[in-house]
């Protein structure tokens, strides 16, 4: 799963910020930069351990294109967030995961107008869901209302929403029902992954998949 942006000279970067300072060693918006600088600042200089060691500081990790991230795990599937409305990025991201197959990318954007835009486009690839997409879903499924506008489209969520649970029998029957998949986000403790899958779910988003293929698969 992975968050992209544009540079100012039309290159797609995996970042999840807009701005560069929570990350690396540089500021402003990814947007007002050029790949060239973006590529020279430090993407490890604020990773810290536990134990408050720096060590990926000073490294070379740098942050890469996507294009750098499919060369280098051509077959891995992807999650793709669109997060830049403008200027738009959408026929960049096309261009670029062009020819991987269909079942490979899932592409989705929380903001609704990035959403609108990527089903304007039509790509071949499945659809994830926006924000009030989503929440649309969820109250759907729970009133029992057809869930067919957003068939084939996948539900990514959190498993609670302040104290609401999200991850129901209810919501897992009706989303099936319209052939969409539910992914549930950020799930780092292996005995909730078990719950999660037993639930129903059919995909866990972690920061730590090794844990989460052991205790699932």
């Amino acid at each position: 799963e992975m968050d992209v942006h544009q540079t100012r000279d039309g290159e797609v970067v995996v970042m999840h910020d807009a701005l560069l300072q929570r990350t690396t060693n540089g500021a402003g918006l990814v947007k007002t930069k050029t790949y060239a600088e973006i590529q020279a600042l430090d993407a490890g200089f604020h990773f810290q351990r536990q134990s408050g060691s720096f060590e990926f500081r000073d490294r070379g990790v740098y942050v890469p294109l996507l294009q750098d991230v499919l060369s280098a795990f051509p077959t891995l599937g992807l999650n793709i967030e669109l997060k830049q409305l403008d200027p738009p990025m959408i026929e960049s991201v096309l261009r670029i995961v062009e020819g991987l197959p269909k079942e490979q990318v899932v592409l989705t954007a929380g903001h609704d107008q990035i959403m609108h835009a990527l089903e304007q486009a039509k790509p071949r690839y499945p659809l994830g869901l926006s924000t009030a997409q989503a929440k649309s879903v969820l109250w759907r499924a729970y009133r029992g209302a057809s869930l067919e506008e957003f068939r084939s489209r996948a539900l990514q969520i959190p498993p609670r929403y302040g104290f609401l649970p999200l991850i129901s029998k209810r919501l897992t029957q009706a989303a099936h029902a319209a052939q969409i998949e539910i992914h549930v986000w950020t799930i780092n403790n292996a005995n909730a992954a078990r719950r999660y899958v037993r639930a129903g779910v059919d995909g866990i988003m972690s920061d730590d998949p090794g844990l989460i293929l052991k205790a699932v698969c």
